[in-house]
């Protein structure tokens, strides 16, 4: 199993920063690594763990929520 903390805290960082300039983002994660490897021509050593999608939000977006307001976290969070 391939460790994937830091990398994926990278990605993390990475989402922030396009949101930061007016992208939106969307993390897809590799199920099959060997697979991606030889789709997008990659070397052995090189271990994709996921793809970002970047790009600009419609004008006409319509958010998958429809009219609905999101649970408040304290009705969705029990601290013991």
């Amino acid at each position: 199993m391939i460790q994937m903390k830091e990398e994926t805290i990278v990605a993390t960082h990475m989402m922030l920063a396009a949101t930061d300039i007016g992208l939106d983002t969307c993390w897809a994660g590799v199920n099959d690594v060997e697979q991606t490897q030889k789709v997008f021509n990659l070397q052995e050593n090189i271990y994709p763990i996921c793809f970002l999608d970047l790009g600009y939000r419609s004008d006409d977006f319509k958010s998958l929520l429809g009219n609905k307001k999101r649970n408040s976290l304290d009705s969705m969070i029990n601290i013991l």
